[in-house]
């Protein structure tokens, strides 16, 4: 027929595109006349279990090892784990300019739980850590530099770390106070609102 299915003669994914499968065919017009001669894309599509369907399949007592019950969140927490070990071992050692112009890519989608995308959003959300630092270190610096005196009195040295602190917790308490009414932290609020509410905080200090 001509037609490309899954190793289960397309009861779960049916006829593959074969535009999903490959890209840069040549020839473009391949047929059985004019067979493929080269690709530069070749796409390999394994379909993993949802946690549902896995906590089902590990009930079976057909297993060699008898079925096993676990709760929907192990499921969860053991695709979670699949997907990110079989990513980096798919991955693993092409990603250096000696393996030559073949490049092996692992790519899960986010059914059931995250998957590479959301795996990667979720390191970039986090990874501002350290800027968040490195600002509130310059900002209180700054600010200590601009009020220190060496006359004793006059000197706002501790005034103004007070200040840096009581903005930091503020920020941390409003975060706190939106993750429990539920508001989630994306890539947008981490990486912007701690420099605006800190920045202003400390300029409305003064």
């Amino acid at each position: 027929s001509g037609e490309l299915y899954y190793i289960d003669e397309g009861e779960s994914l049916g006829a593959i595109d074969r535009n999903l499968l490959m890209g840069g065919k040549i020839p473009e017009d391949y047929s059985l006349v004019n067979p493929l001669q080269q690709v530069s894309v070749l796409q390999q599509i394994y379909p993993a279990l949802l946690p549902d369907d896995i906590v089902e399949r590990v009930k079976n007592c057909n297993r060699p090892s008898g079925g096993i019950n676990i709760s929907v969140e192990d499921a969860e927490e053991v695709l979670y784990q699949f997907k990110e070990q079989f990513e980096a071992a798919w991955s693993q050692g092409w990603d250096s300019s000696e393996t030559g112009n073949v490049t092996f890519v692992g790519f899960f989608d986010d059914a059931g739980v995250i998957g590479t995308t959301g795996r990667m959003l979720e390191d970039i959300t986090l990874s501002n850590s350290d800027l968040v630092f490195i600002s509130i270190g310059i900002i209180a610096a700054f600010s200590v530099l601009f009020l220190l005196s060496f006359d004793p009195v006059q000197s706002r040295v501790m005034i103004t770390l007070l200040g840096v602190l009581l903005v930091i917790f503020a920020f941390f308490a409003a975060i706190s106070f939106g993750i429990i009414v539920g508001i989630k932290i994306n890539i947008t609020i981490a990486w912007t609102l701690p420099f605006i509410m800190i920045g202003l905080g400390v300029d409305d200090m003064y």
